[in-house]
């Protein structure tokens, strides 16, 4: 954290750290909840509502930074130390942006992070190889069933052999 005994931007800036952290603490507690309960629906919002007062801030902080670089109130040296900064704050975000969306998304996003690539109608993985019609119309949690009974066919089949 950055030393901000007397400069309003500095203390802004740790200040948007300190909410960035709050931020990510909330959402640990809600992806422990289960989804259908009140518990989760209340710290999804407060985090929701976090993040969106997080990137105003972020966004002051910005034009804050330009101003003060532009008026020559601060040395070019430390305009590029608060530029780290603010793009370690912006780092932040984007993380938190992916943490808060990947729970909260629909099947196609689970789909995606569990077969690869985009998902579209051509039904082809990242992995170049088409998606058969058994797996086509399946939810997530239906391929994971497909995956554990062929699993256990196999383990069937080796006993047999054994």
């Amino acid at each position: 954290m950055a030393t901000s005994r007397g400069d309003t931007w500095l203390k802004a800036c740790d200040a948007c750290e300190d909410g960035a952290r709050e931020i990510m603490e909330k959402i640990t507690k809600r992806n422990q909840l289960q989804r259908n309960t009140s518990g989760y629906a209340q710290l999804n919002a407060q985090a929701r509502h976090s993040i969106q007062q997080f990137n105003r801030d972020l966004n002051t902080l910005k034009e804050d930074l330009k101003k003060s670089s532009s008026s020559y109130f601060i040395t070019q040296r430390e305009v590029e130390r608060r530029q780290r900064l603010l793009e370690k704050l912006e780092s932040k975000q984007r993380q938190i942006e992916l943490i808060f969306n990947e729970r909260t998304t629909g099947y196609g996003e689970g789909r995606t992070a569990l077969l690869g690539g985009e998902f579209s109608q051509t039904a082809e993985t990242a992995w170049g190889v088409e998606e058969t019609d058994e797996t086509r119309d399946l939810t997530v949690d239906d391929i994971r069933q497909y995956q554990q009974q062929a699993i256990k066919g196999r383990i069937e089949n080796i006993k047999i052999f054994c």
